[in-house]
């Protein structure tokens, strides 16, 4: 069988496998291809995060909120819902307008509607 060129090949390794092989290599317990043996992992791979070649960043967009301010806003959705006076969407979204404005943050979103569902 022909390999097919331009498609990705499904993972076959853990990402927790992947920082084994790269911190071996960086501790220099292991070389780049006993590492790939050893974990399973492609030697591209390896050498690519060894070399700094891959940035661990996670994929798409930034998150509009920090953590800390989502996790209060579930809260007190939560505690809304709990109370008989669950949040409507319109309602929750003047919250992430109100969040935005005091904290003088720019936003991608349109500061009048709010961001979307």
């Amino acid at each position: 069988m022909w390999p097919t060129i331009g498609v990705a090949m499904p993972k076959r390794y853990t990402t927790e496998e992947l920082k084994y092989a790269v911190s071996s290599v960086k501790q220099k317990r292991l070389t780049i291809t006993q590492a790939y043996r050893e974990f399973k992992v492609p030697r591209k791979t390896v050498e690519d995060h060894v070399k700094g070649k891959v940035q661990e960043k996670a994929p798409g967009r930034s998150p509009i909120l920090t953590t800390n301010e989502e996790s209060s806003m579930v809260n007190y959705m939560k505690y809304s819902a709990q109370q008989g006076f669950p949040l409507t969407r319109k309602i929750a979204r003047q919250y992430v307008i109100t969040i935005m404005k005091q904290n003088g943050r720019q936003s991608l979103f349109n500061m009048n509607k709010g961001p979307s569902d």
